[in-house]
């Protein structure tokens, strides 16, 4: 939802996949840990990447469109800002750096 919310049309199909391919790695990753170890390094692995998940998810502003529908007017104009300041960056990374690397 933030990411339909936040980004524009050209790119927002590919932070959506990103985002499944995500969760697919989770899966991959908690059935590696399953077959690896006992079911007590799995939940302590899996507490760890919510743990992580959660301080991660402080740095996220609230959803402009939220901030919208409360009437913070400069929080949201704000909160836009970054995000798509956050995103020129990734899309610049994604399209431009990451090809030319691959180049080289």
């Amino acid at each position: 939802m933030y990411v339909a919310e936040s980004s524009s049309a050209h790119i927002r199909g590919t932070l959506g996949t990103a985002m499944q391919l995500a969760v697919s790695a989770g899966i991959v990753y908690v059935d590696a840990l399953g077959l690896l170890g006992s079911w007590r390094w799995l939940t302590v692995a899996c507490l760890a990447a919510a743990l992580l998940w959660a301080v991660v998810l402080t740095a996220v502003p609230e959803s402009p469109a939220y901030l919208l529908a409360v009437r913070r007017f400069d929080e949201a104009r704000e909160a836009l800002q970054v995000t798509i300041r956050d995103l020129n960056a990734c899309v610049l990374k994604f399209y431009v750096i990451i090809p030319v690397l691959s180049i080289l």
